[in-house]
């Protein structure tokens, strides 16, 4: 445990997976090196493995929200959405601390947006005594989706209001001034949103759409190539997690998935890859020095 949790510590994370496994050997119901083992391989972008492990927690502990919850993130994280609903709700099921309760309900509510599931996403909001910004921005998409402007813009303003507008609160803002028909609302919104995450895809799509109702025909098309170009880029990128999930040990991959990470503004991603393609690279040097090498 001590050996498994240092080599985790310094992103040394083979030697740690080798660390955990032995204990895991040693002592099959070991919840603690089955949780480590789980953020090892999450942490080297081994979804699969990662998923594995986890089930094995829900085996072993079939009352504990806590393996579902980190199932549901990560099914979520691979948008596996329907995988990530299954898992939240049972995680709901089985009784979390009002706290924690409250960030699986945003954490489910948001994955039902994703999927079109609005009316879903409303009912599971509504059975919480408190309500947060995520979950105002939520209902906002929500009612606006079932034809309920009013309502959207109430919980819309709740929203800004729960704290500073962050991009995916700014967005919607102006995709309710694009359908509102206020085109010249929508677009210093956009383009503030494009200036500070230039890596945003749905604000592009959408300030090509809005530039095209001022008649700004050429910014218009100039916004929507540069969607077309990050979509391929998103593209690479969910090509290289199937690769990397198939190859846990590839440093080549995770390096190139930081690299993409880096050019979509995904930072904490392409550090995440960094540290395990590192973690890959330094394994695999260690493994092929001499007995006389340092």
């Amino acid at each position: 445990m001590v050996a498994g949790e240092s080599y985790y510590r310094l992103h040394r994370y083979l030697e740690a997976e080798v660390a955990f496994r032995q204990l895991t050997e040693l002592n099959p119901d070991s919840e603690l090196g089955l949780r480590w083992l789980v953020a090892v391989y999450y942490d080297l972008g081994a979804y699969d493995h990662a998923t594995d492990i986890s089930n094995r927690l829900t085996a072993l502990r079939s009352q504990d929200f806590i393996p579902h919850r980190m199932l549901g993130v990560m099914s979520r994280d691979f948008e596996r959405n329907q995988q990530a609903i299954s898992h939240f709700r049972r995680a709901l099921e089985l009784g979390p601390p009002q706290d924690v309760r409250v960030e699986i309900v945003e954490e489910l509510a948001a994955t039902l947006v994703d999927e079109h599931k609005y009316a879903e996403a409303v009912a599971l909001i509504e059975e919480l005594l408190v309500q947060t910004p995520m979950t105002s921005h939520t209902l906002a998409r929500s009612y606006w989706a079932l034809g309920n402007q009013e309502l959207a813009v109430k919980h819309l303003a709740l929203a800004e209001e729960g704290g500073p507008m962050n991009d995916s609160v700014a967005l919607t803002q102006a995709r309710f001034a694009l359908e509102s028909g206020e085109p010249e609302r929508a677009e210093p919104i956009l383009r503030k949103i494009v200036a500070s995450d230039p890596a945003n895809i749905d604000a592009y799509y959408i300030l090509g759409l809005v530039l095209g109702k001022l008649g700004k025909s050429e910014e218009s098309r100039s916004a929507h190539a540069e969607r077309n170009r990050l979509v391929l880029l998103k593209e690479t990128l969910t090509e290289l997690n199937v690769k990397a999930i198939q190859n846990p040990r590839d440093a080549k991959v995770r390096f190139e998935l930081a690299d993409i990470c880096e050019k979509l503004g995904k930072q904490d991603l392409a550090q995440m890859w960094s540290r395990a393609a590192n973690a890959c690279s330094s394994s695999a040097a260690t493994q092929t020095q001499s007995p006389s090498d340092p």
